[in-house]
């Protein structure tokens, strides 16, 4: 019982709507579900306890020191957060036997392409929008992604890195808007991320109590008959009697 929509995330758009899911790590989704369960009256700031912030699968950080963007995403389903890439500024040694300075990429934000990124910090190289950059190279493998930003030599580093951000894609804002047909939320719309956990309880329980109905009552409840309203001692006395029937048989 996990809530796919938070954990593959979703993204959309139609007449008069749109809708932007982001991704969560599947580990605290299933714990948020979990906590749900045990307290079917727990809040959003009790579920943020398990499922703290989304999980982008490129990797990245989410800049939001004061938690005040997360907290008001989870709080009313709207939101927006600025994904950065993770960079580091590593000394290589080049075969000449100098040493330089690099801007080593090893995670990009999400729905980023790598290859348009490449292509984009060496059209800033070759406009001269971007100085100080003697080479980029892509260095991604089977461990992992790496791209490498070399400087040339005296260039500030940290000026570059900022640049990068300003110019480029590795640092993005993703927009969230929570929009989901959700039939306990009376249709179109819920009010923050967290709530298909409790609208996927609500289901499962829908679904297994219709099920176990359809076993006890026929396919005629299956169809839709109004079963619900039926008390569950009912239910319960037909299932004795059943079993007791079946043991009279020889």
């Amino acid at each position: 019982m996990v809530p796919q929509l938070l954990v593959n995330g979703a993204s959309g758009i139609a007449v008069g709507m749109s809708t932007a899911i982001p991704p969560h790590n599947l580990q605290e989704v299933v714990a948020a579900m979990c906590h749900l369960v045990d307290d079917p009256d727990a809040d959003v700031a009790a579920l943020r306890r398990h499922m703290p912030a989304p999980d982008f699968p490129t990797g990245g950080e989410i800049l939001d020191q004061s938690n005040r963007e997360l907290k008001s995403m989870y709080d009313t389903g709207r939101g927006n957060i600025t994904l950065r890439g993770k960079a580091e500024i590593e000394t290589t040694k080049r075969k000449s036997g100098s040493v330089r300075e690099a801007i080593v990429i090893s995670e990009i934000p999400y729905m980023t392409n790598k290859a348009t990124l490449v292509e984009r910090i060496a059209s800033l190289v070759n406009s001269r929008d971007l100085e100080g950059v003697s080479d980029v190279r892509d260095e991604s493998d089977r461990d992992g992604m790496r791209v490498v930003v070399e400087l040339k030599k005296g260039t500030n580093s940290s000026v570059i890195l900022n640049n990068l951000y300003k110019h480029t894609k590795l640092q993005v804002s993703a927009c969230v808007c929570v929009t989901v047909c959700d039939r306990p939320c009376g249709g179109r719309g819920c009010p923050s991320p967290s709530s298909p956990c409790g609208s996927l309880t609500v289901a499962r329980n829908r679904v297994c109590w219709n099920r176990a109905s359809a076993s006890l009552y026929g396919s005629s409840a299956a169809r839709g008959c109004a079963f619900a309203e039926r008390p569950f001692m009912k239910l319960t006395e037909r299932f004795s009697m059943n079993e007791r029937t079946t043991r009279k048989r020889p």
